[in-house]
């Protein structure tokens, strides 16, 4: 009987710690993880290399996970386009986990489809784009805007 009553309790704070370590694993991951949030709302080809550029380079100097969403509004939204002149760059940045949203409303008022939009899961239309760059930045992302 002792012995089983050493291995139980043996067992159980193996358990115990297991459970321990995954919660602690689980919060760290948690306090980590970082957002970016980048808005573009201009029609400027040199801005948007610049935003890019930031994309790219901001995981390489951040300890730990960043997601990156760049949201494009207004005249912003040509950045997006099938035929941007940033279109390579985008794929590229998709590749590397960069997720783009267009303006739904921008859309709307520039009579685009998301046929319209480069072809790229990652590229989605959202509602509104300021709306967006709220909800993720009172989420806890941080908001920039080169």
């Amino acid at each position: 009987m002792f012995n089983l009553d050493k291995q139980w309790y043996a067992n159980a704070r193996a358990v115990a710690t297991a459970i321990g370590l995954c919660l602690l694993a689980a919060n760290i991951t948690a306090a980590e993880r970082q957002g970016l949030v980048i808005q573009v709302s201009e029609n400027n080809p040199q801005l948007w290399n610049l935003v890019l550029n930031i994309a790219q380079n901001a995981p390489k100097n951040l300890r730990g996970p960043l997601d990156i969403t760049v949201v494009a509004f207004g005249p912003g939204l040509n950045m997006l386009t099938a035929e941007s002149t940033v279109a390579q760059r985008l794929e590229a940045a998709t590749e590397k986990g960069v997720n783009f949203r267009a303006c739904g409303m921008t859309m709307r008022k520039l009579k685009l489809r998301d046929e319209d939009l480069y072809p790229n899961e990652k590229i989605r239309r959202v509602n509104g784009g300021v709306l967006e760059i709220m909800r993720l930045h009172q989420a806890g992302w941080t908001y920039i805007r080169p």
